[in-house]
């Protein structure tokens, strides 16, 4: 949550369009995701494990890529691809 507002190309450009949404992360293959961050006009507001959230976005990788993207954010032009 803290990283996720940290990151101004990410957080203001999100406020900017008033960007609301629960976000699920996780790994390939796995039934439910492993965390959640909750963001409200573009800022991290909560985050922790999954406990049954209703999601708007689900996102998974593998382990390796979510090695990669924490040592190299993908940043907005990464996620725009990724979407």
């Amino acid at each position: 949550m803290e990283q996720w507002n940290a990151e101004p190309e990410l957080s203001e450009a999100l406020s900017k369009i008033e960007f609301n949404s629960v976000i699920g992360y996780g790994f390939d293959g796995e039934d439910t995701p492993r965390g959640i961050i909750s963001v409200e006009n573009g800022k991290a507001v909560s985050a922790g494990p999954y406990n049954g959230e209703t999601l708007n976005w689900d996102l998974r990788a593998t382990f390796d890529n979510w090695n990669k993207w924490l040592l190299k954010p993908p940043g907005m032009m990464g996620l725009g691809m990724a979407y």
